[in-house]
């Protein structure tokens, strides 16, 4: 699944891009599919990538806590 530019600028991090810079950013992105109930980054882990959410939606939660979290779709 590639995302379309329009919907990449609906993001504000990357609404002020032109179409050319849209889309040098959609060509290079990597669809990544995660099972629900599995973890995408873990609390304090070194990250090198950033993830869009395309489809679905994503648990945040603090580790060590059942009951705070947020949703993000």
């Amino acid at each position: 699944m590639c995302i379309p530019t329009d919907v990449l600028k609906k993001i504000d991090l990357f609404s002020s891009l032109g179409e050319r810079e849209a889309s040098l950013i959609t060509s290079r992105l990597v669809p990544v599919q995660v099972k629900a109930g599995m973890p995408v980054v873990k609390e304090g882990e070194v990250g090198s990538s950033l993830y869009i959410i395309a489809a679905g939606r994503l648990e945040v939660r603090r580790a060590g806590t059942q009951s705070e979290f947020h949703t993000l779709t």
